[in-house]
């Protein structure tokens, strides 16, 4: 059984395998031609059998080997610059917690707090960000590599 989905409605449509690249009819009214069942050679297998999930997660250190030096000049300041704001932030936090502790103005502590919520905002984003660059090119490395 194949399972069709119509191009402009979205509605699923079971269909037998007898009419893989043929043209049908949604109840819409748009045609358009059912997905045929051949295998092409030339598409990059994304998902196979492999190592456990944990391999996986280790094979995800940079392949980048000097293809994009740009990238990599962009996740090493990403991650420092995560680092600096989060100290600065903390900083801020800290000082804007110790004087309004000090000064008896509760919206100053509760400023200080905002602000050591947004230093680990920071820090995570940042890192989170560059790792997000780093598993996507190494995506793309792994579907252009001949192999």
């Amino acid at each position: 059984m194949l399972t069709i989905v119509c191009p402009k409605c979205g509605k699923l449509h079971d269909a037998p395998d007898d009419m893989a690249g043929k043209h049908v009819t949604c109840g819409c009214g748009t045609k358009f031609l059912a997905p045929t069942l051949a295998v092409d050679e030339q598409a990059p297998i994304l998902f196979k059998e492999g190592p456990a999930p944990s391999a996986f997660r280790d094979s995800l250190i940079p392949v980048l080997s000097g293809k994009y030096p740009w990238l990599e000049r962009l996740i090493v300041l990403l991650k420092v610059g995560g680092i600096i704001g989060c100290i600065l932030l903390g900083f801020g936090g800290v000082f804007s917690i110790a004087v309004g502790m000090s000064k008896g103005s509760e919206q100053l502590a509760f400023a200080g707090f905002a602000y050591l919520i947004g230093a680990g905002i920071e820090l995570v984003t940042s890192f989170a960000t560059a790792e997000l660059i780093r598993v996507v090119l190494n995506i793309e490395e792994s579907l252009t590599s001949k192999p």
